[in-house]
């Protein structure tokens, strides 16, 4: 057990993951304590006004200490610096859970800082629905996806915490492997950014700027908004580069068949297709805030509960 016989979680990164991640886990408290961790001040003082944690620590390493499950809900150009500074204070038998968008460079690390010493390690990405609020809440996560990596030799047990933790958050599970994962993350996450980067870089170095952005609005700031932190979105780039570049490739053909189609005057051909698309994108909208998608099951997992047993809550479920 963790801290004073009782299982702890240590979550590393207080800002809306985390966060929301801490006031689930404290909506139906059992026999666990919560400690929070982030390096930003203020991210720590919303976190305990909100009663996200029990306790907090400046120090990382303090606050992992012998916890039996991390959330590592940081940026990805820190998780592997983070990996490393817990992984001594952290006992066998430990189960961190890393939430950033790129896998495989997570499992690398995880096998040179974590396996050695037995600690468990699980990828997870949990996606909330588009309707969802941007603060932190309990029910930031219901009706999103929880995406869960395996790998050959994943064990069961972490599988079950998570899929337990799914449940408490009102998540529908997605079982699928690292590299799948990365590709599906490049085309929904990573490209947009990258397309927005260069649509910017594409207008702001033009020399009409002057006069682009005093017509630029909200469809510009859409599209150009998508990386806010330039060492965060580089380090994305960089770490799923070669999924990147095939979805790239795919998009430019797209685009030139748009160009084509344009130049010719194809009118009705354009109308035609953009209204097919801008129904799979309605479809794509409703099932993302109901939750309710074609299941996909990759892998059987039994729910017998043991996030529950292990947190020490006993009550009926409500759902």
């Amino acid at each position: 057990m963790g801290k004073k016989g009782r299982f702890s979680i240590a979550i590393v990164g207080l800002g809306f993951v985390g966060t929301s991640i801490g006031l689930t886990l404290q909506r139906e408290k059992g026999d666990y304590v919560v400690v929070g961790h982030d390096p930003d001040r203020d991210a720590v003082a919303r976190a305990k006004k909100v009663k996200a944690v029990d306790k907090t620590s400046w120090n990382l390493v303090n606050a992992c200490e012998g916890s039996n499950m991390v959330i590592l809900a940081v940026p990805f150009h820190e998780v592997r610096a983070t990996m490393e500074a817990i992984a001594p204070a952290l006992e066998s038998g430990a189960l961190v859970v890393d939430l950033s968008t790129v896998k495989k460079p997570v499992r690398r690390w995880a096998e040179e800082y974590l396996f050695p010493k037995g600690i468990g390690y699980v990828g997870a990405d949990p996606i909330p629905p588009i309707s969802s609020k941007p603060e932190p809440s309990a029910d930031a996560f219901r009706h999103g996806t929880l995406a869960i990596c395996t790998s050959p030799g994943t064990e069961d047990v972490p599988l079950q915490i998570l899929t337990g933790l799914a449940d408490r958050m009102e998540m529908k599970v997605l079982f699928m492997s690292e590299e799948e994962h990365d590709s599906l993350r490049a085309v929904t996450t990573h490209l947009p950014m990258l397309l927005g980067v260069s649509f910017l870089n594409a207008t702001a170095g033009h020399e009409a700027w002057r006069e682009i952005r005093r017509l630029a609005g909200r469809e510009f700031d859409a599209l150009t908004g998508v990386a806010s932190d330039p060492e965060e979105a580089v380090s994305l780039l960089a770490a799923n580069r070669e999924n990147i570049e095939r979805w790239l490739g795919i998009y430019l053909q797209v685009l030139e068949k748009w160009r084509s189609a344009l130049q010719g005057g194809q009118s009705e051909a354009l109308s035609s297709s953009l209204s097919d698309l801008l129904a799979l994108r309605d479809e794509w909208r409703g099932a993302s805030i109901s939750g309710r998608w074609e299941e996909r099951q990759t892998q059987e997992i039994p729910r017998e509960g043991i996030f529950s047993r292990l947190l020490g809550i006993h009550r009926k479920d409500s759902r």
